[in-house]
């Protein structure tokens, strides 16, 4: 009897208390929800993008691959200086997953209007053994631009110094 009692005087009060429990909850769960197909999308597109890097430089020239799963488009090396030249390099419209491509390196003096390049036989200081043999102290930091499908644009840098080539970082532009 007591407990009929109970709820005639409490029954809503206690029938609001278990609505908002269950709303936090649904609401705390679509939160969570929400998170995980975040992170699911992220994840998908980790596994389906692109990712070019530099692995071997040789005499005048560089090699890159796209070590990714999906297609690399409009692959561009940023041009540097250095020593009174601008270094630029040839673009690649697609580079297919696990695909290698070989650049050659194109020093261009900065005070030349006719585009003239260095002789084919001047050796250019730009792999690791050969910086080591030379007074370069300062190591080139290397940025390749690329795309996938979706058109989304990503950045690479790349370390080339005496110790080698080293991985510096992958950014979405």
């Amino acid at each position: 009897m007591w407990l009929v009692n109970f709820f005639e005087a409490y029954g809503n009060m206690i029938s609001t208390i278990a609505l908002l429990a269950t709303l936090v909850v649904i609401i705390w769960y679509a939160y969570e929800t929400r998170e995980l197909r975040k992170e699911s999308v992220k994840q998908t597109e980790l596994n389906q993008r692109p990712f070019v890097m530099i692995f071997e430089t040789d005499l005048n020239k560089i090699k890159y691959k796209n070590s990714g799963q999906g297609i690399a488009l409009n692959i561009s090396i940023k041009p540097f200086e250095n020593q009174g030249y601008t270094f630029t390099f040839e673009k690649e419209n697609l580079l297919s997953p696990n695909e290698v491509s070989n650049h050659d390196i194109n020093p261009v003096p900065k005070d030349n209007k006719t585009g003239e390049i260095f002789p084919p036989e001047t050796k250019i200081p730009f792999t690791p053994s050969e910086i080591k043999n030379t007074y370069l102290t300062v190591a080139r930091i290397i940025e390749i631009q690329y795309e996938n499908i979706e058109q989304k644009r990503y950045q690479t840098l790349v370390k080339i110094s005496k110790e080698g080539i080293e991985y510096i970082d992958t950014n979405e532009v």
